[in-house]
């Protein structure tokens, strides 16, 4: 997801609709993931009000990183008090890691999984079912095999050819190495 110049002075001028089609999918994912699976039916409603209050502020950025940055923190501030509001101060003070984390730290991770989440988006058609399969549907090898029909020799090449695929896409950047190294170290062959 990336808000350009153009796009800053296009929501500057009112027109929020490109705006809410980029940002929209990264901040629900964002919401979600922090919000939890008990939580998370709220994520739209902290995007959405989030995106209403920087509407309100639109002429106040001048950059699109400010516009960004103050976007993140406004959806933060809006699970903050989801968690306040439904009486959750000890499950959200004792359970939730992330509270401990700055705005600033989550939006960085949130970015972190974006590029990861946009390579497999791009990944051919075969490997993308693989990961889908394995990483969200949380199926074993064999149940793979045997819902697409293949061996399960071949599921683990697939599943060798996406870690590769995604190692290559990010070569030049070692922090994203090492993120598809931690996050796919259980598929390792």
């Amino acid at each position: 997801m990336e808000i350009g110049r153009q796009m800053l002075e296009q929501f500057r001028k009112g027109d929020i609709e490109s705006f809410y089609m980029e940002m929209y999918p990264s901040l629900l994912r964002y919401a979600t993931r922090v919000l939890g699976t008990n939580h998370a039916h709220f994520a739209e409603d902290c995007v959405q009000e989030a995106i209403y209050k920087v509407y309100q502020k639109r002429k106040q950025f001048d950059r699109p990183s400010e516009l960004k940055a103050f976007l993140y923190t406004t959806v933060h501030n809006q699970i903050v008090d989801i968690y306040r509001k439904h009486d959750r101060q000890e499950q959200y003070t004792k359970s939730k890691e992330w509270i401990e984390d700055s705005p600033i730290d989550s939006f960085l991770l949130q970015e972190t999984l974006d590029l990861l989440y946009n390579a497999i988006t791009q990944l051919p058609d075969d490997l993308k079912t693989i990961y889908e399969l394995t990483y969200e549907q949380h199926k074993k090898g064999q149940e793979i095999a045997d819902q697409l029909n293949i061996s399960t020799m071949t599921v683990a090449r697939q599943k060798s050819r996406m870690i590769e695929a995604l190692r290559r896409k990010f070569k030049d950047n070692g922090m994203m190495q090492f993120l598809i190294t931690i996050l796919f170290s259980d598929w390792m062959i």
